[in-house]
């Protein structure tokens, strides 16, 4: 072996941190997840990578576990913020038990710091190129991830005050019967 060769980079670590970072955009937020867990310098090249990094993946599927399972490749960086619509029953019926446990499996899989909201629709209705399509048969969730580092996402609340101080009817706030 000459000397040349021995100065060739032997294990990652022996990269700049750049060349790190630009392979870190193929890794995707299941990989950046474990890369976090072996040591300081990962953990910090993560993070770098994560606040350069926006993505909006979205995906319409039978169940929230499947449409997690076809975002998860596509998520570059840990998402922070998601919106989930159903058109099955969330609170109560013999499926929202189902739905529940996707929920809760779902949540253990996304970073601690992230928003998501969610509600019940009637229907799912998806746009595929100039195509509109009512959503039936088995899509039942419409899920969308996102991470957007410049962004500042919070959690708010409609009262009825707040609605009469914009103008609005407080009893559009209600929940129907």
């Amino acid at each position: 072996m000459t000397d040349s060769a021995l100065n060739i980079a032997r294990t990652l670590l022996d990269l700049e941190p750049d060349v790190l970072l630009l392979c870190l955009a193929h890794v995707g937020a299941s990989g950046l997840g474990h890369l976090v867990a072996v040591n300081k310098f990962f953990a910090i090249l993560c993070a770098e990578h994560s606040s350069h990094t926006p993505f909006l993946a979205s995906t319409v599927a039978s169940g929230l576990g499947a449409a997690h399972a076809a975002l998860e490749p596509q998520c570059r960086s840990a998402p922070s913020v998601g919106l989930f619509f159903s058109s099955e029953p969330l609170c109560s019926g013999r499926r929202s038990k189902t739905f529940s446990a996707e929920l809760t499996r779902m949540a253990k899989r996304l970073p601690a710091s992230a928003h998501m909201i969610g509600c019940n629709t009637h229907r799912i209705v998806t746009t595929q190129r100039d195509a509109v399509q009512s959503g039936g048969g088995d899509k039942k969730v419409a899920l969308q991830l996102g991470h957007f580092p410049e962004a500042t996402i919070g959690s708010f609340t409609l009262c009825p005050e707040d609605a009469c101080k914009l103008g609005w009817d407080p009893d559009d706030l209600e929940d129907e019967p």
